[in-house]
């Protein structure tokens, strides 16, 4: 055999295992059952209450006692799970009440069905927060998560202890991926998408006009925000933190700008998170 036909059999090994490798992603729904999530909690001896209301599903856990509270926001797409190193963390559990929700659209919070308003996306979280108005809370918002974060610190200021954005979409003219977006939307490629990806497809194609939406907020945001954004985010450009600079009071605002980091890094790196929680 030749060595140009053994290596179009390489190529072609490793054009199948490639593709195969983006279909098993692309199949992915990233939610995971309320036994799935229980049989985490139950392994660590962490107190957990996992609640599924007409509108969203969410995970309470950690001290109940706590006159603080920390909520997680996650981007697309994603789950309540997406927080888990933070959930099942010993220090947190024991300091504060712990939230993580499932998105609108997301996990079992009307899976498949899009929300792309941000408000819309908001309302549903301000009313469990409404439900413990005893409660500080430090809002934590990943990638598109972050917007919705900023805007629950806007409408809830006298609760907002603090709000973290990390990675957060904010600049609607720095937004990556749109085109993929848009493939991922064709009539060809859509079928094989999962139920999150197409929300998530959908989300992406809305960001600019939602962002655009919100544009007015940045200013008035008057709780101290710690935006974590790494330099090399490929996925929401660090363009986006430079952004909320120029937006916010910079009395309330602090940018931790983190060389050579993606847009991924609070699951890699805990601790960067962590020590600012």
């Amino acid at each position: 055999m030749s060595i140009r036909k053994i290596m179009g059999y390489l190529l072609s090994i490793v054009f199948i295992i490639l593709l195969g490798g983006i279909i098993y992603i692309l199949s992915q729904n990233f939610r995971k059952s309320n036994n799935e999530i229980a049989n985490i909690f139950r392994s660590k001896n962490l107190h957990f209450e996992i609640i599924n209301n007409d509108t969203l599903r969410y995970i309470k856990t950690g001290n109940s006692n706590s006159e603080k509270a920390i909520l997680f926001i996650h981007g697309a797409p994603g789950g309540l799970d997406t927080f888990n190193p933070y959930l099942t963390d010993e220090q947190l559990n024991a300091n504060y009440t712990l939230f993580s929700i499932d998105r609108l659209g997301y996990g079992y919070s009307h899976f498949g069905n899009a929300a792309l308003s941000i408000p819309e996306q908001a309302q549903p979280i301000i009313n469990i927060i409404n439900q413990y108005p005893e409660k500080k809370w430090i809002i934590v918002g990943h990638s598109y998560g972050g917007a919705i974060a900023a805007y629950l610190a806007y409408e809830n200021p006298s609760m907002t202890e603090k709000l973290i954005l990390i990675g957060a979409a904010a600049d609607p003219e720095k937004e990556n991926f749109v085109n993929w977006a848009k493939v991922g939307n064709l009539f060809l490629i859509k079928p094989i998408l999962s139920n999150a990806w197409k929300v998530a497809t959908e989300e992406k194609l809305s960001h600019s006009k939602q962002l655009t939406d919100i544009n007015n907020i940045w200013p008035i945001i008057k709780v101290p925000t710690i935006v974590l954004h790494g330099t090399d985010d490929r996925i929401v450009p660090y363009e986006n933190a430079l952004f909320i600079e120029n937006k916010m009071n910079p009395k309330y605002l602090e940018l931790v700008s983190l060389k050579n980091l993606g847009h991924l890094f609070l699951f890699s790196k805990t601790d960067i998170l962590l020590n600012y929680l």
